[in-house]
């Protein structure tokens, strides 16, 4: 797998500017708390796709 550096390092620089930002303001705990909610929508997401949901119905004809 090959990574482009060149739009590694301009993600990485943007990430550490608005880290720099946030915490002079005094948002930077929200961005995480965000984050970390984010991340655990995605992780109920993924649990839920790879789950094995059985569907059972009653049809009488």
């Amino acid at each position: 797998m090959s990574i482009n550096l060149e739009t590694f390092f301009i993600k990485l620089l943007i990430w550490l500017a608005i880290e720099i930002v946030l915490n002079l303001v005094g948002l930077d705990n929200l961005a995480d708390y965000s984050e970390f909610i984010f991340n655990q929508i995605e992780k109920q997401h993924s649990s839920l796709s790879h789950s094995n949901i059985t569907l059972v119905t009653t049809y009488s004809a």
